[in-house]
């Protein structure tokens, strides 16, 4: 192995962390957006039940 090979390593382990990361916080965004808008849903109908 020369020292390109090992230089080339640590960006590859790096950029494959930050892929995760990112694919992480995509997706817990995701899920705090259809979480919120779940919750908003619900409470405009138990609004509109409690006024009829």
């Amino acid at each position: 192995m020369d020292e390109a090979q090992l230089a080339e390593r640590p960006q590859k382990v790096w950029r494959r962390l930050g892929a995760v990361v990112q694919g992480i916080a995509l997706g817990g965004l995701l899920t705090w957006a259809q979480m919120s808008a779940y919750a908003a849903a619900s409470k405009a109908v138990l609004f509109r039940y409690q006024g009829f």
